[in-house]
């Protein structure tokens, strides 16, 4: 089989190689592997690197020219020389797809309220890669944090997050399925050998749920064990599998989900990526053309010998989701590549570790939460500009509802916008955090005083609950903005109420009682009541009035049991329509020291007995 490879370096193209590898694989960079003599780049009897350091970094192109030609394109990651004695040596090449630029260090960025699209197109932007960027997922996502990860890793995170394609197509790197192409035919003992047919058993019986704060939902989903694509050998490992761990995996969902049924499709695509190689085709090649993603359909014709003829067989359309190629600049070339039944959509996912994040500082943005559900928006150290959370839950010590109060039961102590907080994460996972807390800082902390004497509880608008534990002056101090004061004297026993302006007492009944002493001063007293007035004294009433005092009612009557004295430094004086004083048991003495008049407007009686 007459195949060709051409290799450039830098758009120079080589004369002659010794050996090339490469390998491709679905989830992960392309890997180039190439041996070129030394003549080839540098001049005889050189032993040195230095001809050729000027290469690193740059582009590596390779072609398959033979039948469908392809283009493989890597950058240059490392260069070496080996020198054997007696022989002029080779240099090594190492070479990656050009997705190696996202391989740059861990770091952190967020995202709020962007579709996949637009977040993988973000992180892909800032290398300037080529890229197809079509993913299946189209639903917005309100909050994804690239956490401790390369830009690499995260969009692995992603793939696998939202069971999304992810590969290298030789040029450029592709998220989201490839276009259907025409199946290339392959046959065993012409194009094909050393096929390998494999069948396994995994355990598939996801069951997930997903908790939304906003419905108060737990949303749960089971697989349903229906998954598209499948030829007649993966349906039979995913049978025996179903029947060898019959036992569902409980997990949370890794994507945060809004609903019902965008749980479902998550269960179900993660039992489709877990059950896509269930049934796995691997073989060699001869001849060039193949890539990831190439649909190939594979027959074989064997010869029957004595028999006469042909035994046809096809073993029907796969799809390669891993291919290693080796060429020799001499024209030799050979591949080995697996591949998967060519109807299944969602690919095996990718291997890669899910971040976790610790609880960190952060500082609150705002607390205008548009639901009213208490929730605030902080921005963490990490996060640039005007980046934030989305609206995350508050922790509280207390928190709830009850028959007598459908909301805010318990402590609604929401944080200030600039209050510094610490946000801990649900399952680790930095797309989920809340407030675990708040911190003060060497500008807004003063402490608890000598001897950490002092709690209190400050409101923003200066509205105080003060604890003093200071030994024998131990109290309670309610204070607001205004000054109004309720002081709880502990060390004495004793409680004031202080107001700059009215304290009012309103209830069905007021007792008061005091062991000792009531004592009341104003300038004016009033006292309305409604109905009827008692006044009971155990022993003495003293009534004194400096100025003037008057008494107004229908009716008077007083009863009493022992005497009564009436003393008047100026004059008496009674009026009333009729009037009548009677001694039941002794004298009546009427005496003045002047003149003492009885006058009747008719007559006057007096008489005896």
């Amino acid at each position: 089989m007459n195949n060709v490879t051409s290799i450039s370096l830098d758009g120079k193209r080589l004369k002659n190689f010794q050996k090339l590898k490469i390998k491709e694989c679905i989830n992960e960079h392309a890997k180039c592997v190439l041996d070129v003599d030394i003549a080839e780049l540098q001049s005889r009897g050189s032993h040195t690197i230095d001809a050729v350091r000027e290469l690193l970094g740059r582009p590596l192109l390779v072609t398959f020219e033979k039948g469908n030609a392809i283009d493989l394109l890597f950058l240059i990651v490392d260069i070496s020389i080996k020198n054997k004695q007696g022989h002029e040596g080779v240099f090594r090449i190492k070479a990656a797809s050009k997705s190696i630029k996202l391989n740059g260090l861990p770091s952190n960025r967020s995202w709020l309220n962007k579709s996949l699209e637009n977040i993988v197109k973000d992180v892909i932007d800032e290398t300037g890669i080529e890229a197809q960027i079509q993913p299946q997922y189209k639903g917005s996502i309100e909050y994804m944090v690239r956490y401790q990860e390369s830009n690499w890793d995260f969009l692995k995170r992603l793939a696998k997050t939202y069971s999304e394609p992810l590969q290298n197509d030789g040029v450029k790197l592709v998220v989201g399925p490839q276009p259907f192409e025409t199946p290339l035919e392959l046959e065993y003992g012409r194009e094909l050998s050393n096929i390998k047919l494999d069948i396994k058993t995994r355990a598939v019986n996801h069951a997930v749920y997903s908790y939304n704060a906003e419905e108060d939902a737990l949303n749960e989903s089971k697989a349903k064990n229906n998954i598209e694509g499948l030829n007649e050998l993966s349906m039979s490992s995913l049978n025996t599998s179903l029947e060898m761990y019959p036992d569902s995996a409980i997990a949370h969902t890794e994507a945060r989900t809004k609903n019902k049924s965008e749980v479902d499709d998550y269960t179900a695509k993660k039992q489709a990526s877990a059950a896509a190689d269930l049934h796995v085709l691997e073989a060699d090649c001869n001849v060039q053309g193949l890539k990831l993603g190439r649909i190939i359909n594979v027959k074989s014709a064997l010869n029957q010998g004595s028999l006469g003829g042909f035994d046809l067989k096809n073993y029907g359309e796969y799809k390669i989701i891993e291919i290693k190629h080796k060429a020799t600049g001499k024209g030799t070339y050979q591949c080995h590549f697996k591949a998967i039944p060519s109807g299944i959509i969602i690919l095996p996912e990718p291997k890669v570790a899910l971040p976790k994040a610790n609880a960190q500082v952060a500082t609150v943005i705002s607390n205008e939460d548009p639901r009213g559900m208490g929730r605030i928006k902080v921005q963490m150290g990490w996060q640039k500009h005007q980046d934030t959370t989305s609206w995350i839950r508050v922790l509280s010590g207390d928190s709830g509802s009850s028959s007598n109060h459908e909301q805010n039961r318990g402590h609604v102590f929401i944080p200030e916008v600039g209050d510094q907080v610490m946000v801990g994460f649900r399952y680790s996972d930095p797309q989920r955090p809340f407030v675990l807390g708040s911190l003060f800082h060497g500008n807004n902390g003063a402490g608890g005083g000598i001897d950490n004497t002092k709690k209190s509880i400050i409101t923003r608008s200066g509205h105080v609950i003060e604890f003093n534990d200071t030994d024998r002056a131990e109290s309670i101090t309610i204070t607001d903005k205004n000054k109004n004061i309720i002081f709880i004297d502990t060390a004495n026993k004793n409680i004031k109420i202080s107001a700059p302006e009215t304290i009012d007492i309103e209830a069905k009944n007021i007792n008061m009682r005091a062991e000792e002493k009531i004592y009341m001063q104003a300038q004016h007293m009033e006292t309305q009541i409604g109905e009827d007035k008692i006044v009971g004294v155990g022993n003495n009433l003293e009534i004194t009035a400096e100025s003037s005092y008057k008494l107004s009612t229908t009716e008077h009557s007083e009863t009493i049991e022992g005497n009564k004295t009436v003393n008047i430094q100026s004059s008496l004086s009674v009026n009333a329509s009729d009037a009548e004083l009677i001694a039941g048991n002794g004298d009546i003495n009427i005496q003045g020291p002047g003149i003492t008049t009885v006058q009747g407007g008719q007559d006057v009686k007096v008489s005896k007995g």
